[in-house]
């Protein structure tokens, strides 16, 4: 509707947003936190791997949820995505690390800079060190990112001998989890997750 300004840009960047986000959970921990309370961290897209970093930072969030997210870097996601739809993301790539701090070179929709910062970044990092309950949901024709990175992370859990994560899939959806009728499964999604952490007390492995 309206092109952000160019401040906006100069600091839409994974580490800000990192910073930002963490300044904000801590003084409302601070501020209203009550420990005997379930505190959910719920992120969406890249805003999972902000969640994540987050659940694996600060002690006092209980359960992690993540929508439209996975555990592939996103290089990798995005790899899949060029091939699915044609698109040389790798020539991309190799331009745009050529500008990494440029917020006025642009490609897929966002500035080198914002590409710079996200793209590197391993939710496994993350995710490894996490013992809350996890759950993540994700529409199966999800046309930003690959299924296959919530597969990585179901992988990646069962080799760390990980037992906290809960993996929900949404049959013919896309990324904000609409369907090829135009049925929108939000409400679901968050009934689903209303089950589940409530299923689910932190330590205790009760998946749904």
């Amino acid at each position: 509707m309206f092109e952000a300004s160019k401040k906006f840009h100069q600091y839409n960047y994974f580490s800000q947003w990192l910073k930002d986000q963490k300044e904000f959970v801590k003084r409302m921990l601070d501020n209203h936190g009550n420990p005997d309370k379930n505190i959910v961290m719920f992120g969406v897209s890249e805003g999972g791997n902000v969640a994540a970093a987050l659940a694996s930072e600060i002690s006092q969030i209980t359960h992690l949820i993540i929508l439209g997210g996975g555990s592939m870097k996103g290089i990798d996601e995005f790899r899949i995505w060029g091939k699915n739809n044609n698109v040389d993301f790798d020539k991309f790539y190799q331009e745009m690390q050529k500008y990494p701090e440029s917020i006025e070179k642009r490609g897929i929709g966002q500035t080198y800079k914002y590409w710079a910062s996200v793209l590197p970044v391993d939710p496994m990092d993350y995710l490894k060190k996490i013992d809350i309950p996890i759950l993540v949901a994700i529409g199966e024709k999800d046309e930003k990112v690959p299924i296959e990175s919530v597969n990585f992370m179901a992988d990646a859990f069962k080799k760390l001998h990980k037992h906290n994560l809960t993996v929900k899939i949404f049959p013919d959806c896309n990324h904000i989890l609409t369907d090829s009728s135009g049925k929108n499964h939000r409400s679901e999604l968050l009934q689903y997750a209303y089950t589940w952490w409530n299923c689910n007390p932190p330590n205790h492995d009760c998946r749904l």
